[in-house]
């Protein structure tokens, strides 16, 4: 089942710059793009739109080159085609028509989305101070008071427990099945503390 994507305002990249009519990355480039890229593995949920706006004195397909070399090099780094939207919008959004400044036209802009709801959670409660907390995880009957509440089945349900109100989206029901590691790890470790005392 896809996930919905938001766009996430907390994690930013500054953009980069290119020379008139070129695509190459200059030193600059490559380093916020490093750093972009560091970005995106220690936050394996993110996906990263890359829009390409050109100065109108150049030329439309200017703007595609940049985009296929930004693609390219996150490829190159280890970042999948699935983790990256683009959008080219020409010159349709110019910042400045100042010989000086008009660099500033020529650039790549980076926007990032998540499907992780521990975003979706950080980004709640920093603009509307909700104490607003997210649980999300596979979770067997018994293991989770509120889910235990709602039916069992594909949904979203809202249910209250100890004075607090509850959202729950269950997005998958699975047939009863052996728990990987990292499911059960709690379970393993609880056990052994048990066994040790």
């Amino acid at each position: 089942m896809s996930k919905t994507i938001f766009p996430v305002y907390h994690i930013k990249s500054d953009p980069i710059y290119f020379d008139n009519e070129k695509y190459t990355h200059t030193e600059t480039a490559l380093n916020t793009l490093n750093i972009l890229i560091n970005t995106m593995k220690k936050n394996p949920d993110l996906v990263v739109e890359i829009a390409s706006h050109i100065d109108e004195k150049e030329s439309r397909m200017v703007a595609m080159e940049r985009i296929r070399a930004t693609v390219s090099y996150l490829n190159f780094k280890g970042i999948a085609d699935n983790r990256i939207s683009t959008k080219e919008f020409g010159s349709t959004k110019m910042i400045t028509k100042e010989n000086a400044e008009r660099f500033k036209n020529r650039r790549i802009e980076f926007t990032f989305f998540s499907n992780s709801k521990k975003q979706l959670e950080k980004i709640l409660n920093e603009t509307n101070p909700l104490n607003l907390k997210v649980t999300e995880g596979v979770f067997s009957k018994g293991d989770n008071e509120v889910i235990d509440k709602v039916t069992w089945k594909s949904g979203f349900y809202e249910t209250s427990h100890n004075g607090q109100l509850f959202y729950v989206d269950i997005q998958d029901i699975k047939e009863p099945r052996q728990k990987a590691y990292e499911e059960a790890r709690g379970y393993v470790i609880n056990d052994y503390q048990k066994y040790l005392e």
